[in-house]
């Protein structure tokens, strides 16, 4: 069965305008799918409607673009049930309101790591490019962070979820509880406070007084030229390297956990330690220090002493004062504490670290004591990587006598002592940075102030956040976003109308008055190209709805500024995981397969219809209910105004009249002049029949008033008529009729306007090539501005065949008195004069006289003809 669908083969061929058949794509509009779009585009089909909005005027809208929409979407035309085979005429008063879609998250522009004014702690601003609409408490999570060009890791946030308190309409600052009483801080991108930060000084031999940061635990990433900033000044240090809040100082790679301070860019000036922690050295039995005496004899040996006897008792007690981060998490931090010490050597040589031979300030080496067993074992270096510490042994030799030396306790500067208010409990090594900086003392923390640099997933334009659960599903395994498309959540972002169509849109409000209003279909998504409609699934159903003026026409708009509007969903969720848009571009591309772009242009469209219906009917009281036939009581068109049917025929006289004015010349010649129209008169008996039955007539004849009201005669056998095979009259039942495939309402629509005089009309709404659409002397029903004969017409041509458009022409004796189609300029004119349908169902008829005669017979029957004028409603 082919129809007009098949005359496209989108995406196909778009250089000639999708058509199958290249014939039918002309630049010149003269024929084929070009000229009838162009019809449509031009309001050849229909006349502009006053308050529609104009293809071309307010849409920009040209013949391609038109045409392609048709194209793509025509299978979705089709899916309404006006016409029963696809029409041009449908697909000029549907309108397209095409949809784009974007994911689920609000524009970053831009990542701020900086000091709170007031509270001088380091927060994690996120700054947007628009109104952000989080409330305070919130839990936010990321998408499209892509890793920095420096090797920061700000793949980190595409995993991380935090909570977020407020501090202006574009910016939010990340904590880590929904209390808001710890500030979020993100260690595995560079931005972060330090959680363990230990201050020693380092003299170089002229008596400088260099400051050197220690960190503990894992070997960090921090290189020569990069920044600490001081968050709260330090409560213990003296010198240079005691700055206010936010001094900023530079460092220098020593070793993997250990950098030199300095206090320009150029590193040309040291930060500097003038007194206390970090500098001095707790006291010790001797002025030299803990002696040790260790046998060697050639070989490496540990050097370690045992603090058991009780002239180390002050020493211990100042020991115990302070701690470093535990090995592990389950180290008993009050039997083991750790530090930093000063080792020399009076005989003997270092073999794991080289240790200076007289005690100064030129080296550092780190210490664990345990309390239990009085043992002090010495450190190549007390920041080493958790589990690996304790195995950097400080080792010497002498292979000439015993290894000796002394070793003196650094009062180091702990941030772990100052700010006990950032750590869970004293053996935790996981930081709390809190939001009010209460027992905070002494902070550091890294990375760039204000940086804003950001290097965003491609193809995103930039990374996104919104709300936990609205910008993708369930948990991600991998901080790579290239391979999380499929978990990613999307909205509706905007609309574009292809088409305006030629509806409007009214429901019944409350107060039952029509109300302009139309809403969208979002149980079946159409999808280019597709045959029938996806069903979506939703996160959150849109609600959104089309804009309509006070005349229910399509503004261009839709209402999507808020949620639930815009709608929660997956591409799955829409059907797009292998579609295409209406250009054919590809949704998803590429492996792993992802969108093309951020906002993924004109990927479908729902259908529109009008709002359901407020208004609720009063239930009437029933004892006041009752009929009394109100429909008589005007000569308004009134589909429940009939001619019984009570009693069939049993036959019809017809009169067929074409007036015409006739004169004769002088010399014979005979003159007409015709009126132009046919008028046809019905005598139709009845047979005998009951008074039961014939009151009905009688009635009806009365509530007729005579010639006064026009009503339907009807041809079909409905009600108590005996059936009558194809009708009373005038109705096909040949094979080829059936073969039509029209429906039961046969209902076809004229193709372009009738201008007055007009005789031939081309109809639509067959399927293709059909032979016998039309046969000579076929009776149709037509719109009353052509005919008043009824709504009747009959064909004059034969053997009419339909085109590959499912057109068909048609002559009828008489040109059209009137302009038809096109003079209304608002409302819904789907079902106007438009409208032609085949095998007449009913005919418009007033009594041809004022007079109704009858008789009844001695049998007690009723006999009766009745004779009826073909007319219209007036």
């Amino acid at each position: 069965m082919a129809d007009l669908n098949d005359v496209w083969n989108w995406p196909n061929d778009g250089a000639n305008g999708y058509a199958t058949d290249s014939n039918d794509w002309k630049d010149d509009n003269s024929a084929g799918i070009s000229q009838r779009v162009n019809n449509v585009l031009t309001y050849v089909y229909k006349q502009h409607q006053t308050n529609n909005l104009h293809y071309t005027n307010d849409l920009s809208r040209t013949r391609d673009v038109l045409n392609r929409g048709f194209a793509a979407y025509k299978h979705y035309h089709s899916s309404h049930s006006d016409d029963k085979h696809p029409t041009f005429n449908m697909l000029a008063r549907y309108p397209q309101m095409e949809f784009s879609i974007r994911p689920n998250g609000r524009t970053i522009g831009g990542i701020h790591y900086e000091l709170n004014s007031s509270t001088k702690m380091p927060q994690i601003r996120v700054q947007f490019t628009s109104a952000h609409e989080f409330g305070t408490g919130d839990e936010i999570e990321f998408y499209g962070f892509e890793n920095d060009s420096t090797g920061r890791n700000d793949r980190r946030l595409n995993t991380k979820r935090a909570y977020v308190s407020i501090v202006d309409g574009f910016s939010v600052v990340l904590h880590e509880d929904s209390a808001l009483t710890k500030l979020e801080q993100i260690s595995e991108m560079g931005f972060f406070a330090q959680s363990d930060i230990f201050f020693t000084m380092l003299d170089d031999g002229t008596g400088s007084e260099d400051a050197v940061v220690h960190f503990d635990g894992f070997a960090e990433t921090l290189v020569t030229g990069d920044t600490m900033t001081i968050a709260d000044p330090f409560v213990n240090l003296t010198g240079t390297v005691a700055g206010a809040s936010g001094t900023v100082y530079y460092l220098e790679k020593i070793s993997n956990n250990s950098y030199k301070l300095f206090t320009n860019s150029g590193r040309t000036t040291n930060a500097t330690i003038t007194s206390g922690q970090g500098k001095d050295k707790f006291a010790s039995p001797a002025s030299g220090g803990i002696p040790f005496s260790i046998a060697s004899s050639g070989s490496a040996a540990t050097i370690a002493v045992n603090l058991s006897d009780s002239s180390f008792n002050s020493l211990k007690a100042n020991i115990e004062s302070q701690n470093m981060t535990p090995e592990t998490s389950s180290e008993d931090t009050t039997n083991i504490f750790r530090g930093f010490c000063r080792v020399e050597l009076t005989a003997g040589t270092g073999t794991s670290k080289a240790i200076p031979s007289s005690m100064g300030d030129t080296a550092f080496f780190g210490y664990k004591y345990t309390k239990s067993t009085g043992a002090l074992e010495i450190l190549t270096d007390p920041c080493g990587a958790f589990g690996a510490r304790d195995a950097s042994v400080l080792t010497a030799t002498n292979g000439s006598g015993n290894i000796t030396g002394n070793i003196k306790i650094i009062d180091y500067w702990s941030y772990r002592v100052e700010s006990p208010g950032t750590y869970a409990s004293a053996s935790s090594q996981t930081q709390i940075v809190p939001t009010n900086g209460t027992n905070v003392g002494g902070m550091y923390f890294f990375g760039t102030v204000n940086d804003t640099s950001l290097n965003p997933l491609t193809p995103l334009t930039h990374p996104l956040a919104s709300e936990k659960g609205t910008l993708y599903q369930g948990n991600k395994t991998s901080e790579d976003d290239n391979t999380n498309f499929d978990k990613l959540i999307y909205h509706i972002a905007s609309t574009n109308c292809r088409s305006p169509g030629r509806k409007s849109y009214f429901y019944k409000n409350s107060s039952n008055v029509d109300t302009a209003g139309a809403v969208y279909d979002f149980t079946k998504f159409w999808r280019p190209g597709q045959s029938s409609h996806f069903t979506p699934t939703y996160i959150t159903t849109p609600t959104a709805t089309p804009n309509v003026n006070s005349s229910g026409f399509l503004t261009g708009t839709t209402a999507l500024d808020v949620f639930p509007a815009r709608g929660l969903f997956t591409l799955a969720g829409l059907g797009l995981t292998s579609s295409v848009n209406i250009e054919n571009t590809a949704i998803l591309s590429g492996s792993p397969a992802k969108p093309a772009t951020h906002t993924i242009e004109k990927v479908g469209l729902f259908p529109i219809n009008a709002k359901a219906d407020e208004y609720v009917t009063p239930t009437p009281y029933a004892p006041d209910v009752f009929d009394t036939d109100d429909e008589w009581a005007t000569n308004d068109l009134n589909d429940a105004r009939d001619w019984p049917t009570v009693v069939a025929p049993n036959g019809v006289k017809f009169t067929q009249v074409i007036p015409s004015s006739v004169t004769k010349s002088q010399n014979g010649t005979k003159y007409v002049r015709d009126s132009g129209i046919i008028r046809h008169q019905l005598e139709v008996s009845y047979p005998p029949m009951t008074e039961d039955n014939f009151r009905h007539f009688e009635a009806v004849s009365q509530a007729a008033r005579g010639q006064a009201v026009p009503f339907f005669f009807e041809l079909v056998a409905t009600g108590d008529l005996p059936p009558t095979p194809g009708g009373l009259f005038w109705r096909r039942t040949d094979t080829e009729n059936s073969n039509l495939n029209l429906g039961t309402g046969s209902e076809l629509k004229i193709v372009t306007p009738v201008a007055v005089g007009d005789a031939v009309f081309t109809l639509e709404g067959f399927e293709a090539s059909k032979t016998k659409a039309f046969i000579r002397g076929e009776c149709i029903i037509i719109s009353s501005a052509i005919s008043k004969n009824g709504h009747i017409v009959h064909v004059i041509n034969d053997n009419v065949t339909t085109n590959k458009f499912g057109e068909a022409k048609i002559r009828v004796a008489m040109g059209s008195p009137n302009l038809l189609r096109g003079s209304a300029t608002s409302g819904d004119q789907s079902k106007d004069s438009s409208s032609v349908f085949k095998n007449p169902f009913h005919l418009v008829v007033t009594l041809a006289e004022d007079s109704f005669e009858y008789e009844k017979g001695t049998d007690g029957l009723y006999r009766f003809t009745c004779r009826f004028d073909l007319d219209n409603f007036k």
